[in-house]
């Protein structure tokens, strides 16, 4: 089964995206996750404006607009694992990494 009470699973996602893959090709794709990096970007500035009060966007709204595209650049950069290989291991040493200049900071307080 593909969806359990209309969740998609990982083996599910996996398909979606390798046959978004094949039908769209790869250049596009990856023009599209460049455009969808584009909008995140994008609104994470328009809530900025709005915490300044220099956009006419209220928080709930400008907040939603950031969630549906990390969604957006989330299902794109499946994509880009697919076509350039996983990232979870430097992912992890990323994240080691952070972690070790966290403590670092946390010793300068």
């Amino acid at each position: 089964m593909s969806t359990q009470k209309g969740i998609i699973t990982e083996s599910y996602r996996q398909r979606i995206l390798r046959k978004g893959i094949a039908t769209y090709g790869i250049e596009p794709q990856v023009d599209q996750c460049i455009e969808e990096c584009s909008e995140l970007i994008k609104a994470l500035l328009k809530k900025r404006r709005a915490d300044h009060g220099t956009a006419n966007l209220d928080y709930e709204t400008a907040v939603g607009n950031i969630v549906e595209e990390i969604a957006d650049v989330k299902i794109m950069l499946g994509q880009m694992e697919l076509l350039y290989g996983p990232s979870s291991e430097i992912e992890q040493q990323k994240l080691a990494r952070m972690k070790q200049r966290i403590d670092e900071y946390g010793r300068k307080v």
